[in-house]
């Protein structure tokens, strides 16, 4: 058995980013000639970003079993806070447990090996989340997305010198994700292809 457990901070400064219209005046990125005035909000390495969470990595190695040599792994990624803020004076924005950062991520996988063969599966999670790309907010209406599991199953055989062949169904249960509508509300995270 082998376990590891791994909490992490990332705090990144001078992140790109846009300034508003405010915050660029108050920090006199505008000029005015005559009755025009212009205010640059061009790209600038003025944001924040912070995010911690925590890593799980547990394997069981069992040799010698009646169905070959078995290994199960667990691996979870959980987030704690995804935040950011455009500029060091302006407010933090949560993002963690929003549409594309869901609160946690798991995967099972078991594999056995015996001889040239191997067969795996592996129990794919991702949590629920908000229905919303914006900012978390106490907002009781906004839409929540329920978790998605599915199953992968894999058969390799690698009984030949150099060449190893496989075989493998993504989503055997065929299970559909939740519905989100921000996949039909915007381009920004679609699959295409």
């Amino acid at each position: 058995f082998n376990a590891s457990v791994d909490w992490w901070r990332i705090q990144k400064t001078d992140d790109i980013t846009s300034p508003t219209i405010t915050s660029a005046i108050a920090s006199g990125r505008f000029t005015k000639v005559g009755p025009k005035t212009s205010v640059f909000t061009n790209l600038q390495n003025i944001a924040e970003r912070e995010t911690a969470g925590l890593d799980v990595d547990a394997r069981w190695r069992l040799t010698g079993t009646a169905i070959g040599n078995v290994t199960i792994r667990n691996l979870l990624t959980y987030y704690f806070t995804n935040k950011t803020r455009s500029s060091s004076g302006d407010e933090w924005a949560e993002f963690a447990d929003t549409y594309a950062t869901p609160t946690y991520r798991n995967a099972i996988n078991v594999t056995t090996e015996t001889g040239p063969w191997t067969f795996g599966g592996t129990l794919k999670t991702v949590g629920g989340f908000l229905d919303t790309e914006q900012p978390i907010e106490a907002n009781a209406t906004t839409r929540r997305v329920a978790s998605h599991t599915e199953l992968d199953v894999v058969t390799q055989y690698a009984g030949y010198k150099n060449l190893e062949l496989s075989f493998g169904i993504k989503n055997l249960l065929d299970r559909m994700p939740p519905f989100s509508l921000q996949n039909a509300s915007s381009n920004s995270y679609s699959q295409m292809g």
